[in-house]
């Protein structure tokens, strides 16, 4: 909750006269990098989940095998894709 209070205050209030449609543009895109950051690595056991169709065993064992191939930085595969996807589509969403 204190990432994003500070995040929509510095979007609220006047940065050194950036107008305010970039200041939208950033806090959008800061919002949007923040938002794929937390949940890809939902996503990417999902993914293994549903493409292994129940023969890899559980949850558990995906997550297990996914930090034995490449530690926590496993989690992170993928990442700057959905970041640019993230970032492209959200304007689309708002409009």
């Amino acid at each position: 909750l204190f990432p994003y209070t500070t995040l929509f205050r510095s979007c609220s209030s006047d940065l050194g006269g950036i107008p305010l449609t970039a200041r939208y543009t950033l806090c959008s895109v800061a919002a949007c990098t923040v938002a794929a950051a937390v949940t890809n690595p939902i996503e990417l056991v999902q993914s293994r989940w549903q493409t292994s169709a129940g023969r890899g065993g559980g949850i558990r064992v995906i997550v297990k095998d996914l930090w034995k191939q490449g530690g926590p930085m496993a989690f992170g595969r993928g990442l700057g894709i959905r970041v640019l996807y993230a970032v492209r589509v959200q304007p689309l969403l708002d409009a």
